[in-house]
Protein backbone atom coordinates (compact mmCIF):
# COMPACT_ATOMS: atom_id res chain seq x y z
CA UNK A 1 0.00 0.00 0.00
CA UNK A 2 1.28 3.48 -0.87
CA UNK A 3 1.16 5.97 2.02
CA UNK A 4 1.16 9.52 0.64
CA UNK A 5 2.17 11.57 3.68
CA UNK A 6 2.15 11.60 7.49
CA UNK A 7 -1.55 12.50 7.61
CA UNK A 8 -2.29 9.41 5.56
CA UNK A 9 -0.03 7.42 7.88
CA UNK A 10 -1.85 8.64 11.00
CA UNK A 11 -5.15 7.62 9.42
CA UNK A 12 -4.05 3.99 9.49
CA UNK A 13 -3.77 3.98 13.29
CA UNK A 14 -6.60 2.24 15.14
CA UNK A 15 -8.06 2.48 18.67
CA UNK A 16 -6.12 0.47 21.22
CA UNK A 17 -2.72 1.07 19.66
CA UNK A 18 0.54 1.87 21.41
CA UNK A 19 2.58 3.60 18.71
CA UNK A 20 6.32 4.17 18.94
CA UNK A 21 7.81 7.05 16.94
CA UNK A 22 11.60 6.75 17.17
CA UNK A 23 13.72 9.62 15.86
CA UNK A 24 17.36 10.84 15.81
CA UNK A 25 18.41 13.80 17.95
CA UNK A 26 18.74 16.14 14.93
CA UNK A 27 15.17 15.58 13.77
CA UNK A 28 12.69 18.45 14.50
CA UNK A 29 10.23 16.15 16.25
CA UNK A 30 8.13 19.07 17.46
CA UNK A 31 6.96 19.65 13.87
CA UNK A 32 5.78 16.06 13.52
CA UNK A 33 4.04 16.39 16.88
CA UNK A 34 2.21 19.53 15.69
CA UNK A 35 1.11 17.69 12.55
CA UNK A 36 -0.28 14.87 14.68
CA UNK A 37 -2.33 17.38 16.67
CA UNK A 38 -3.57 18.99 13.44
CA UNK A 39 -4.64 15.56 12.19
CA UNK A 40 -6.59 14.94 15.41
CA UNK A 41 -8.24 18.37 15.26
CA UNK A 42 -9.37 17.78 11.68
CA UNK A 43 -11.09 14.56 12.80
CA UNK A 44 -12.47 16.06 16.04
CA UNK A 45 -10.47 13.62 18.16
CA UNK A 46 -9.80 14.92 21.70
CA UNK A 47 -6.13 15.03 22.71
CA UNK A 48 -4.47 14.51 26.09
CA UNK A 49 -0.69 15.05 26.16
CA UNK A 50 1.57 13.31 28.68
CA UNK A 51 4.50 15.63 29.42
CA UNK A 52 7.40 13.69 30.96
CA UNK A 53 9.98 15.83 32.76
CA UNK A 54 9.29 19.18 31.05
CA UNK A 55 9.42 17.98 27.45
CA UNK A 56 6.22 19.69 26.28
CA UNK A 57 7.48 23.22 27.16
CA UNK A 58 10.62 22.47 25.14
CA UNK A 59 8.47 21.54 22.14
CA UNK A 60 6.53 24.80 22.47
CA UNK A 61 9.71 26.87 22.69
CA UNK A 62 11.23 25.28 19.59
CA UNK A 63 8.01 25.77 17.62
CA UNK A 64 7.95 29.44 18.63
CA UNK A 65 11.55 29.82 17.44
CA UNK A 66 10.29 28.52 14.09
CA UNK A 67 7.68 31.32 14.15
CA UNK A 68 4.84 28.80 14.43
CA UNK A 69 1.69 29.90 16.23
CA UNK A 70 1.39 27.67 19.31
CA UNK A 71 -1.94 29.05 20.53
CA UNK A 72 -3.95 25.92 19.73
CA UNK A 73 -1.22 23.58 20.93
CA UNK A 74 -0.96 25.47 24.23
CA UNK A 75 -4.67 24.87 24.85
CA UNK A 76 -4.40 21.07 24.64
CA UNK A 77 -4.93 19.32 28.01
CA UNK A 78 -1.60 18.23 29.51
CA UNK A 79 -0.78 15.74 32.27
CA UNK A 80 2.59 16.67 33.77
CA UNK A 81 4.68 13.68 34.80
CA UNK A 82 7.49 15.08 36.90
CA UNK A 83 9.27 18.31 36.06
CA UNK A 84 8.73 21.86 37.30
CA UNK A 85 8.15 23.96 34.18
CA UNK A 86 4.42 24.41 33.71
CA UNK A 87 3.40 25.43 30.21
CA UNK A 88 0.19 25.00 28.31
CA UNK A 89 -3.11 23.77 29.73
CA UNK A 90 -1.92 21.62 32.64
CA UNK A 91 -4.96 19.71 33.95
CA UNK A 92 -3.27 17.03 36.04
CA UNK A 93 0.10 16.11 37.48
CA UNK A 94 1.94 13.01 38.65
CA UNK A 95 5.07 13.29 40.77
CA UNK A 96 8.16 11.33 39.84
CA UNK A 97 10.32 10.23 42.78
CA UNK A 98 13.87 9.39 41.68
CA UNK A 99 12.50 8.63 38.23
CA UNK A 100 9.91 6.21 39.67
CA UNK A 101 6.45 6.57 38.12
CA UNK A 102 3.41 5.48 40.12
CA UNK A 103 1.39 4.07 37.22
CA UNK A 104 -1.68 3.37 39.38
CA UNK A 105 -1.89 7.03 40.40
CA UNK A 106 -1.25 8.07 36.79
CA UNK A 107 -4.16 5.89 35.69
CA UNK A 108 -6.51 7.69 38.09
CA UNK A 109 -5.36 11.11 36.84
CA UNK A 110 -5.65 10.02 33.20
CA UNK A 111 -9.17 8.63 33.72
CA UNK A 112 -10.27 11.91 35.30
CA UNK A 113 -8.79 14.03 32.50
CA UNK A 114 -10.02 11.88 29.60
CA UNK A 115 -13.48 11.50 31.11
CA UNK A 116 -13.83 8.06 29.57
CA UNK A 117 -13.80 9.50 26.04
CA UNK A 118 -11.74 8.16 23.16
CA UNK A 119 -8.60 10.30 22.95
CA UNK A 120 -5.30 10.62 21.14
CA UNK A 121 -2.59 10.44 23.80
CA UNK A 122 0.85 11.71 22.66
CA UNK A 123 3.53 10.90 25.24
CA UNK A 124 6.52 13.26 25.15
CA UNK A 125 9.89 12.57 26.76
CA UNK A 126 9.18 9.02 27.93
CA UNK A 127 12.69 8.01 26.84
CA UNK A 128 14.06 9.99 29.81
CA UNK A 129 12.94 7.16 32.08
CA UNK A 130 15.47 4.93 30.34
CA UNK A 131 18.19 7.17 31.78
CA UNK A 132 16.97 6.86 35.37
CA UNK A 133 15.53 3.36 35.62
CA UNK A 134 17.45 0.11 35.45
CA UNK A 135 16.72 -3.59 35.50
CA UNK A 136 13.55 -4.62 37.26
CA UNK A 137 12.28 -1.06 37.74
CA UNK A 138 12.38 -0.42 34.01
CA UNK A 139 10.83 -3.78 33.17
CA UNK A 140 8.05 -3.15 35.67
CA UNK A 141 7.29 0.20 34.05
CA UNK A 142 7.22 -1.39 30.59
CA UNK A 143 5.01 -4.19 31.88
CA UNK A 144 2.54 -1.65 33.24
CA UNK A 145 2.56 0.23 29.93
CA UNK A 146 1.83 -3.03 28.10
CA UNK A 147 -1.48 -3.29 29.99
CA UNK A 148 -2.70 -0.21 28.05
CA UNK A 149 -2.29 -1.98 24.71
CA UNK A 150 -5.69 -2.87 23.32
CA UNK A 151 -7.63 -0.31 25.33
CA UNK A 152 -10.16 0.97 22.83
CA UNK A 153 -10.48 4.37 24.49
CA UNK A 154 -7.20 5.73 23.17
CA UNK A 155 -4.36 5.74 20.68
CA UNK A 156 -1.08 6.35 22.50
CA UNK A 157 1.86 7.76 20.52
CA UNK A 158 5.25 7.68 22.24
CA UNK A 159 7.91 10.02 20.80
CA UNK A 160 11.28 8.44 21.66
CA UNK A 161 14.76 9.84 20.98
CA UNK A 162 16.42 6.67 19.69
CA UNK A 163 19.94 8.11 20.02
CA UNK A 164 19.44 8.60 23.76
CA UNK A 165 18.14 5.12 24.54
CA UNK A 166 20.64 3.34 22.29
CA UNK A 167 23.55 5.10 24.00
CA UNK A 168 22.45 3.90 27.45
CA UNK A 169 23.14 0.45 28.94
CA UNK A 170 19.41 0.02 29.61
CA UNK A 171 18.63 0.00 25.88
CA UNK A 172 17.76 -3.68 26.22
CA UNK A 173 14.57 -2.42 27.84
CA UNK A 174 14.00 -0.29 24.78
CA UNK A 175 13.82 -3.41 22.63
CA UNK A 176 11.20 -4.73 25.03
CA UNK A 177 9.26 -1.51 24.42
CA UNK A 178 9.55 -2.02 20.66
CA UNK A 179 8.08 -5.48 21.09
CA UNK A 180 5.20 -4.13 23.19
CA UNK A 181 4.36 -1.43 20.60
CA UNK A 182 1.73 -2.24 17.99
CA UNK A 183 3.13 0.15 15.37
CA UNK A 184 6.66 1.49 15.00
CA UNK A 185 7.52 4.56 12.93
CA UNK A 186 11.27 4.97 12.50
CA UNK A 187 12.53 8.39 11.41
CA UNK A 188 15.80 8.11 9.49
CA UNK A 189 18.18 10.37 7.60
CA UNK A 190 17.70 10.28 3.83
CA UNK A 191 19.84 12.54 1.68
CA UNK A 192 19.33 16.09 2.89
CA UNK A 193 16.13 15.24 4.76
CA UNK A 194 14.31 12.52 6.62
CA UNK A 195 11.94 9.66 5.88
CA UNK A 196 9.60 7.67 8.09
CA UNK A 197 9.75 3.91 7.69
CA UNK A 198 7.18 1.52 9.14
CA UNK A 199 8.83 -1.79 10.14
CA UNK A 200 5.87 -2.88 12.27
CA UNK A 201 2.17 -1.97 12.19
CA UNK A 202 -1.22 -3.11 13.41
CA UNK A 203 -2.42 -2.36 9.88
CA UNK A 204 -0.24 -4.82 7.97
CA UNK A 205 -0.93 -2.94 4.74
CA UNK A 206 1.44 -0.10 5.72
CA UNK A 207 4.38 -2.29 6.79
CA UNK A 208 7.38 -1.27 4.71
CA UNK A 209 5.95 2.16 3.88
CA UNK A 210 8.45 4.98 3.34
CA UNK A 211 7.16 8.55 3.79
CA UNK A 212 9.03 11.90 3.57
CA UNK A 213 8.84 13.85 6.84
CA UNK A 214 8.12 16.19 8.46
Amino acid sequence: MVVKDVFDLFSHLVPGETVLVEYPSEFPVEILFSKLLAWAEKRSIPVVVDDVLDTFPQYLSRLEVRSQDVGKISSVPVIKIGGRWKAGNVVGSVDVDKHFLDTEYYERVYAKVSGGKFVLNPVLGFYKFFLGLQGRELLRLLRNISTFVGRRDRIAVYFINADVVKSDPSCGGYHVFREVSTTIVSIEHSGDGYVARVPKAADEGIIGAKIPVP
